[in-house]
């Protein structure tokens, strides 16, 4: 289970409902972002979602290691794959 910033009802209510929205394989991480900008006295919903749009950005930019046909690359263009 996890543990919420202590926060007033309301605040900890949007925490948790912005929580809810990000995918479960990145809701614990994004918990301890709002919880560091909890301990540093800012905004911890915008922590949540900053780290939750980030680590979305960087899996789209990210290319599935299926999608890509290997024996057709070039040994210069796989290093830029990985």
């Amino acid at each position: 289970m996890l543990e919420f910033p202590p926060l007033n009802p309301t605040k900890l209510a949007r925490l948790k409902a912005e929580i809810a929205l990000i995918p479960s394989r990145h809701r614990e991480d994004a918990l301890q972002e709002a919880w560091v900008a909890h301990l540093e006295g800012t905004d911890e919903i915008a922590a949540a979602k900053t780290y939750a749009k980030a680590e979305f950005r960087h899996e789209q930019r990210r290319p599935e290691a299926g999608s890509v046909n290997m024996d057709r690359l070039r040994p210069d263009e796989i290093a830029d794959v990985l």
